[in-house]
């Protein structure tokens, strides 16, 4: 099976480039972004996306894709699945985050770092969203000290579309309870 679409990879790349170009890393621009990968998923036969790009790790472990790298590294653009009941480690990224339900539906949480991010062992942290995501749908993080987060697929699991900036590196992995860091898995996609 061929990808079967009416808006391209490489439209939705350029578009991505412009929102960019006219945001820079704002809140506008990971909005747009939002309802760029709305779009994405909407206009597009979702199935086919397994036939494009190249096989990524994720950190579900799950089978995953690497659809689009940006120019210049400035964004990556993965197709993600996640098995039902389980959640992701509670994280942070590099930068901004943009994630679009295909299927399925997932909690989506995130916080914001209340200490002055100085330690790199500790974290202290505030919930700024707490929601669920369902198809068609889209969440977001913002750059620090908003970009710290977990995704919890629910009983059916979810499969997203997941747009990061540059490659999409963890900075950490935050244990909720005692705010300890520790060094992120390398995902290498």
């Amino acid at each position: 099976m061929a990808f079967n679409g009416l808006y391209t990879l490489e439209e939705f790349g350029e578009d991505v480039g412009a929102a960019l170009d006219v945001w820079g890393d704002s809140m506008e621009a990971v909005l747009n972004m939002g309802q760029l990968v709305q779009r994405f998923i909407g206009e597009n036969d979702t199935k086919s996306l397994w036939t494009i790009g190249e096989p990524a790790k994720i950190s579900s472990g799950l089978p995953g894709r690497k659809l689009l790298d940006g120019p210049d590294g400035r964004f990556r653009l993965l197709l993600a699945e996640y098995a039902p009941d389980t959640a992701t480690a509670v994280h942070s990224h590099e930068g901004w985050v943009v994630i679009g339900i295909i299927e399925g539906s997932e909690r989506y949480t995130s916080w914001r770092r209340v200490d002055d991010g100085s330690n790199d062992t500790h974290a202290d942290l505030e919930v700024v969203q707490d929601h669920h995501i369902m198809p068609g749908e889209f969440g977001y993080l913002y750059n620090e000290p908003f970009n710290v987060h977990r995704q919890a697929a629910e009983e059916k699991g979810a499969l997203e579309l997941v747009l990061m900036k540059g490659r999409g590196q963890r900075l950490n992995h935050i244990d909720e309870a005692t705010g300890d860091c520790s060094a992120p898995i390398e995902l290498n996609r």
